[in-house]
């Protein structure tokens, strides 16, 4: 049955649009504990180095982590992908270019399901907004460590940084489109503050190695008072992708 349903699937992704060229690989293995992953690529390439494949997967099905249902390997096994658009097609096809990728290389069945979970919705506090617009040219830059996140992007592309960091998925509810400068410092709760599941981040030290004093905001306080954004915890039916059968390591490029 997995058989049939792998080949249906990939059947299926050679009616989905294609990168010209992408390459598969696995990522470096983690040096000192710490991970380093990043997201780029001109407007004409995708980059993406050391991501856990459960966040390739849920680029590729336009989806939060937790969306995404698997064996537990999807959190611990990372991949460098580097791909080229075709030209005259627009970025918006690149989850649809990543989900034929994966479905071939990677020989992915799955099915779509739907389940009642705790999200956090993400909208505007009651002061208002607290961080400045960008051109969307200068969207993009992401930088993250223990208890700090430097990103310019819209506010759904920080709800998905959240989601990592949060103990239940986040969705934009703001309602807002524009790009935003967004820097955002707080004091991580135990097991809090890793960017991927699977690779907690290790807790920041002084000079002699001892841990300093913990005296930051929490996350839901520094979202507030730093950027003018609430987390509000509600409950809702969440699409989920459930993977059927997928290949730990990818057919040769």
């Amino acid at each position: 049955m997995i058989r049939v349903a792998v080949i249906a699937f990939f059947v299926a992704a050679q009616a989905l649009p294609q990168f010209e060229v992408a390459t598969i690989k696995p990522s470096a293995p983690v040096a000192d504990g710490r991970l380093t992953a990043t997201i780029g690529g001109d407007p004409g390439r995708i980059d993406y180095q050391g991501l856990p494949l459960r966040i390739l997967l849920s680029r590729a099905f336009n989806v939060k982590d937790d969306q995404i249902s698997g064996p537990d390997w999807l959190d611990t096994e990372r991949f460098d992908v580097m791909a080229k658009i075709p030209a005259g097609v627009s970025r918006d096809k690149v989850p649809a270019m990543l989900q034929a990728l994966f479905v071939e290389r990677f020989k992915i069945a799955f099915h779509h399901d739907k389940k009642a979970m705790g999200i956090y919705a993400l909208v505007v506090g009651k002061n208002g907004l607290k961080v400045k617009e960008v051109e969307p040219g200068g969207a993009g830059k992401l930088f993250v460590r223990t208890g700090h996140v430097e990103t310019q992007g819209n506010l759904a592309f920080f709800a998905d940084l959240l989601s990592r960091m949060a103990d239940r998925p986040v969705f934009d509810m703001t309602g807002l489109k524009a790009n935003y400068d967004i820097h955002l410092e707080w004091t991580p709760e135990p097991g809090q503050g890793a960017l991927f599941k699977g690779f907690p981040s290790p807790p920041p030290t002084t000079e002699g190695g001892a841990n300093p004093e913990r005296t930051g905001p929490s996350l839901f306080t520094a979202i507030q008072e730093q950027l003018g954004l609430k987390l509000e915890s509600r409950k809702a039916p969440v699409d989920i992708v459930v993977i059927d059968h997928i290949e730990k390591v990818p057919t040769e490029n």
